[in-house]
């Protein structure tokens, strides 16, 4: 198979899209088949543009979404985060504008808001949905990597938004969604995170035994 060697970051919107999304989707298994192999961060000339493509396919997923399968979307996204691309990894880059950084966060919150909306069942399956279970690892994930090797000076105001944003989040209070930030919230590290999580135990007598226990997990580090 070709690969695909260039910089998506110089595509226009539209052509961004297709290249994330209208793709054949490639079997768990068969990565070193896939067509995103050759799509790394570190082929990125233009990561501020990058970042304000991903921002704006969060912000306008509603519309979004139908031009693509949910199949095709979760490994978008997968790859987008995850895979080679690793978008967390610039919001702990002094290359990115911190106004830009804390506007995509808000972009998340819009994503999983749009997403949620009318949704039933089980969004952390292992078939589409599953991303959304894991974005927030991702996001959290690679930049705490980045942050070993330099923390920038705006690294507190980033965090303090990915807990605003995890927060408004899990006021949706969808069960499903709720498991994707409490996941996002055990990786995120912070005190504030551990309190978010305290008063949500708190808030919600009815959880049940499981529910309760995955919540706890998440408070001590361990989902």
């Amino acid at each position: 198979m070709t690969h695909e060697v260039f910089d998506p970051s110089g595509l226009a919107f539209e052509d961004w899209l297709r290249c994330f999304f209208d793709r054949p989707i490639v079997p768990f298994g068969l990565t070193s088949e896939a067509w995103y192999d050759d799509l790394l961060l570190s082929g990125i000339q233009d990561r501020a543009r990058l970042l304000r493509y991903v921002e704006r396919f969060n912000s306008e997923f509603a519309a979004i979404k139908g031009t693509f399968s949910p199949e095709q979307i979760d490994q978008g996204l997968w790859v987008l985060f995850g895979s080679g691309i690793q978008v967390g990894a610039l919001l702990a880059s002094d290359g990115i504008p911190s106004q830009l950084k804390l506007s995509f966060i808000d972009s998340v919150e819009s994503l999983y808001r749009q997403a949620f909306d009318g949704c039933e069942g089980d969004i952390d399956a292992i078939d589409a949905g599953g991303a959304f279970f894991m974005l927030w690892d991702l996001i959290l994930f690679h930049m705490w990597i980045k942050c070993e090797r330099h923390r920038p000076a705006d690294m507190d105001a980033v965090l303090d938004r990915c807990a605003n944003a995890l927060q408004s989040i899990l006021a949706l209070n969808h069960r499903a969604c709720d498991k994707c930030v409490l996941h996002g919230l055990g990786h995120l590290k912070t005190p504030r995170a551990k309190e978010i999580i305290r008063r949500y135990l708190e808030s919600r007598p009815h959880l049940t035994a499981e529910e309760r226990m995955y919540a706890e997990n998440c408070y001590d580090g361990k989902a």
